[in-house]
């Protein structure tokens, strides 16, 4: 059972580190973004943002239940090498309900919850590049008709 405890720690520990890798790329990613996609001359701007904020809450909660789990601290593998008693001894009873409550299971809903954020993300920027692309295509087409011309056919008339 101890031994169990600690390897889901440590499992726990993984994906949470995994999860916070994806967050930070995330971040990244979604500062580039707000440049490009974040206009308030657009029709999608609310919904956008709206969905740019609740994303950004989303990855909040991950970040403040993932600070909880690491500031409990970790089982260490050193661990495994002390008698069974000894290891009971160290891993505080806090700590082991921690470690069941808080097992990567708990984290999964929340990651899950932020990538589907982040589709509706997707889905706004889909519209603001339309709606972008609309008024440069009717320039386009006015401009098309503006070098509107004759073409004269090269060959005689038979």
């Amino acid at each position: 059972m101890d031994f169990q405890v600690i390897l889901t720690d440590h499992q726990t520990f993984g994906a949470v580190v995994e999860g916070m890798e994806r967050i930070s790329n995330l971040i990244s990613r979604y500062a580039i973004f707000e440049d490009l996609y974040l206009n308030p001359e657009l029709k999608s701007y609310d919904g956008l943002e709206r969905a740019l904020i609740e994303l950004y809450l989303r990855i909040f909660k991950y970040l403040s239940k993932a600070i909880k789990f690491y500031k409990k601290g970790t089982a260490s593998i050193s661990q495994l090498n002390v008698d069974v008693m000894q290891l009971v001894n160290r891993i505080t009873v806090a700590r082991l309900v921690d470690t069941i409550k808080n097992s990567a299971e708990k984290f999964e809903p929340l990651l899950l919850s932020i990538i589907q954020q982040q589709s509706e993300v997707e889905r706004f920027a889909k519209l603001a590049d339309a709606e972008s692309i609309l008024p440069r295509r009717s320039t386009w087409s006015s401009n098309l008709t503006k070098f509107s011309f004759q073409v004269k056919k090269p060959w005689p008339k038979s």
